[in-house]
C-alpha cells in the first residue's frame, strides 16, 4: 500500500516531525511507557521516505532516532522500536492519514549531549526516578528537573539551591500520608527543612503555580502542625531569582532560630 505525491516535501509528516514525535511522546509517557518517551524525546530524529522502484508511490518512511551509544546498551532496543511505532501508527492516523513509518534506533557515536541530559536520560533508562517525591497531587505532578529532583517552578529550584549553599538538611516535595479510620491524609508540602531538633515546613506561595487560598494551605496542613511541625509561608516573588532567595533564606534562618524544637514543647 502506498500513495502517490509530487513532491516528498509535502508528506505532512516531514512538514509537521517534530509535532508529531512531540504528540507521540507525550502519549507514551501518558501511558506509562517512561524509557520509549525518554528516547524519543532526546534522540535525533532523521526521516527517509521510501518509494517504490519508480519513484512515484509512496511505500512508508523509514524513521530513524540516533540516540547515545550509552543509552543503546542500557535499552531493549527491539522492545522500544515496537512499543514507539505502535504509538506512533496512532498519531499518524490521526495526523497524517495514509502516511506510514518504520522505527529505526541506531546508536550514533558522533552525538554529543550536555552532561545533564546524558544523567538525566541514564535516570529513566535505568528507573532511578521512579519515586513518589513530587506526586502527591496526581493531577499536577512536578515536571521540572534539577539535581535528579523533581520541582513544580523555578522559584522552587531556587530556594532549593539557596539552602543547600549553607548545608541545611532538607525534603523537597514530600509526600507524607497518614491513614487511619477517622483521618484520610495524603500532602505535599513544598519543602521540608530539618533543623536542630527542629521540623518546618515550607511553602513557596504562587497564584500561578499553586491555586488554592492560604486558608485552605493552613487546613491542609493542620494534620502536620499537631505533630509540632511549624509552617512558613513564602512568596514565590522573593525566590524569582537565585540572589534573592538567599535572601530569604537568610530571613527564614532567623524565624527558626525563634522556634523551640519539638522535644522542648
Amino acid at each position: 500500500m502506498g500513495i502517490h505525491q509530487d513532491d516528498p516535501d509535502d508528506f505532512i509528516f516531514k512538514q509537521k516531525l517534530d509535532s508529531i514525535l512531540m504528540t507521540t511522546a507525550r502519549h507514551l509517557e501518558r501511558d506509562g511507557h517512561r524509557v520509549e518517551a525518554s528516547v524519543l524525546a532526546l534522540a535525533k530524529a532523521e526521516l527517509i521516505p521510501f518509494f517504490d522502484p519508480d519513484h512515484v508511490i509512496l511505500f512508508y518512511f523509514q524513521l530513524i532516532l540516533h540516540v547515545h551509544p550509552g543509552v543503546y546498551e542500557k535499552i531493549n532496543v527491539e522492545a522500544v522500536q515496537k512499543c514507539i511505532a505502535s504509538q506512533l501508527k496512532k498519531i499518524l492516523e490521526a495526523m497524517a492519514p495514509g502516511e506510514e513509518a518504520r522505527v529505526y534506533l541506531r546508536p550514533d557515536y558522533s552525538l554529543e549531549y550536555a552532561e545533564q541530559w546524558r544523567q538525566d536520560l541514564t535516570c529513566h533508562v535505568m528507573g532511578q526516578e521512579i519515586t513518589n517525591q513530587g506526586r502527591g497531587h496526581s493531577a499536577n505532578p512536578a515536571r521540572r528537573e534539577y539535581d535528579n529532583l523533581f520541582f513544580r517552578s523555578e522559584d522552587e529550584i531556587n530556594f532549593y539551591k539557596a539552602t543547600m549553599e549553607i548545608g541545611l538538611v532538607m525534603a523537597p516535595l514530600p509526600v507524607i500520608v497518614q491513614r487511619g479510620i477517622d483521618r484520610n491524609h495524603r500532602r505535599e508540602p513544598d519543602f521540608i527543612l530539618f533543623k536542630d531538633g527542629k521540623v518546618i515546613i515550607i511553602e513557596i506561595d504562587s497564584k500561578s503555580s499553586h491555586t488554592e487560598m492560604l486558608a485552605e494551605t493552613q487546613e491542609r496542613l493542620q494534620f502536620l502542625r499537631d505533630q509540632g511541625i511549624e509552617a512558613i509561608h513564602i512568596d514565590s516573588k522573593k525566590c524569582r531569582t537565585l540572589d534573592s532567595a538567599r535572601l530569604e533564606v537568610k530571613r527564614i534562618m532567623n524565624t527558626i532560630e525563634k522556634i523551640r524544637p519539638i522535644a522542648y514543647r
